[in-house]
């Protein structure tokens, strides 16, 4: 019998949580076509909790490794409804 069948299998709301542990959330586009003109996290980022935010202007590679060289996150033009624009921290 397999872990998930039998119980024994743990997950992560199995697992306790931790002190100063931050949960991640994309940032995504709602539109698709569409050209960044400017992304302004401030409003966000004044929010009791939230640490951080990251986009393509903050990571160094901005590939993500597929086989098709697809961007982490969006830089200058979205191309589809709901592609990563950025991630926040809180």
């Amino acid at each position: 019998m397999g872990y998930k069948a039998s119980g024994e299998a743990v997950f992560v709301d199995d697992m306790p949580k931790y002190q100063h542990e931050l949960y991640a959330a994309f940032v995504i586009a709602d539109q698709a076509s569409a050209t960044i003109d400017s992304i302004d996290p401030s409003l966000a980022l004044a929010t009791p909790g939230v640490t951080h935010f990251f986009s393509a202007k903050d990571a160094k590679n901005n590939e993500f490794p597929s086989p098709l060289y697809h961007k982490l996150f969006a830089k200058d033009e979205v191309l589809y409804n709901g592609e990563p624009v950025g991630i926040i921290l809180a």
